[in-house]
């Protein structure tokens, strides 16, 4: 009832909270759609990339909103920061819209602010990309360039979300990044104590490879120790 005197940002705190606590409410989620819709052109670039995480989330697939989402982002999307613009990236990778103005004007304004990018957003970035298949080739090389120089920020998930990235576009990662990469998976792991799935996105692409990397054997070993001798030996 009292939905229709939300502001901006009540409405996206509101799909944040939802979708945070997993609350699929068919009224309150169409609530929230409704109310969403019409104040599409009057939310702000932030509480529009809050918004379409949440219905990313929470399974939302409105096509018609979401558009009207995503031209309202390009209008005003000087006012998205570095999480924003990875979290509407994901959100629309996540749903399967491709996009393709929305994605064209925040890969330009990314690599605007590319530096100041965590590593988990680089991640994001990337995912969303090959999620749809697209092939922002000089967002791409930033977000690798910024990758390797954060190297040691990268969790186990980061790295193994960047390589898998590349690896559906089609495109190959320098020598140097395989190598630091490998490197720090392992040591991340090792930290970590975590031997999901992460191992084999780029266990895979290293395997793959004709290349034979600096650290290669050390991911192998360590590889077979934690995941495959654990097989062999049931």
């Amino acid at each position: 009832k009292k939905m229709a005197e939300f502001q901006s940002q009540n409405i996206s705190n509101l799909a944040w909270s939802a979708a945070t606590l997993e609350l699929r409410s068919p009224p309150l989620i169409q609530a929230i759609v409704a109310e969403t819709r019409r104040k599409v052109t009057l939310l702000h670039c932030q509480d529009l990339a809050n918004t379409a995480w949440s219905f990313a989330r929470l399974a939302v697939n409105d096509e018609a909103l979401l558009g009207a989402m995503g031209a309202r982002v390009i209008a005003t999307i000087e006012g998205l920061d570095e999480l924003g613009l990875a979290n509407t990236a994901w959100a629309f990778a996540k749903l399967e819209l491709e996009n393709l103005p929305l994605f064209q004007a925040m890969g330009c304004y990314a690599q605007k602010k590319i530096t100041n990018f965590t590593t988990q957003n680089l991640a994001n970035m990337a995912w969303s990309l090959a999620r749809l298949g697209l092939v922002n080739r000089s967002l791409l090389s930033s977000v690798q360039e910024q990758a390797m120089r954060k190297m040691s920020e990268c969790t186990a998930f980061d790295l193994s979300i960047l390589v898998w990235s590349f690896d559906v576009l089609s495109l190959e990662l320098p020598d140097a990044f395989m190598d630091r990469a490998l490197y720090h998976f392992t040591k991340e792991l090792e930290l970590q104590g975590d031997v999901g799935m992460f191992w084999f996105d780029v266990a895979n692409v290293a395997s793959l490879s004709a290349k034979h990397f600096r650290n290669g054997e050390a991911f192998e070993q360590k590889f077979r120790e934690r995941l495959l001798q654990p097989v062999e030996d049931s």
